[in-house]
């Protein structure tokens, strides 16, 4: 997504600093999952009722939009606040201020560090036990918390 696409979410005042998504090695695997999920069926069932082929084409259609789901997901930093944007039909938007983050965890399966480079980044702010914003499957999440660190003068918890 472009900045200018991005300009409408922030603040006043703010300045978005970088932008990044989903590993790009994980949505290339999710695609080519989603491509043979729905050749081979087809290839399996063309000699079949109508009403299978319905069912198929309700399953495809719920694939693609499974897979926009990834497309549409953007994580961005400004100099205040990092933010989470998500959704095809349905537009979410979720931020944590600078000020307000407690902690930044970064969980990453064996599978996600080794395969595709990806992890979850989740960021707590005051006021609750729970981490409130999750950045899924983030291509290179230790490299990406150090930049967002490098962005946010006197370090990730000053104001």
């Amino acid at each position: 997504m472009k900045h200018s696409d991005l300009q409408r979410y922030i603040f006043s005042g703010e300045h978005i600093c970088f932008v990044f998504g989903i590993g790009t090695r994980y949505f290339f695997f999710i695609f080519f999952v989603i491509l043979v999920s729905m050749g081979i069926p087809m290839l399996i069932f063309i000699s079949i009722p109508i009403i299978f082929w319905s069912l198929l084409i309700i399953l495809c259609f719920w694939e693609v939009i499974w897979c926009l789901r990834f497309v549409n997901t953007c994580y961005f930093v400004t100099n205040h606040r990092i933010y989470k944007r998500s959704g095809t039909f349905f537009t979410s938007l979720y931020f944590a201020n600078r000020v307000d983050i407690t902690d930044m965890k970064i969980n990453q399966s064996i599978f996600e560090k080794i395969i595709f480079n990806t992890g979850t980044i989740l960021i707590n702010t005051k006021g609750g036990p729970e981490y409130e914003v999750i950045l899924k499957r983030v291509n290179a999440p230790y490299k990406i918390k150090k930049k967002v660190a490098s962005y946010w003068p006197g370090g990730l918890l000053k104001g």
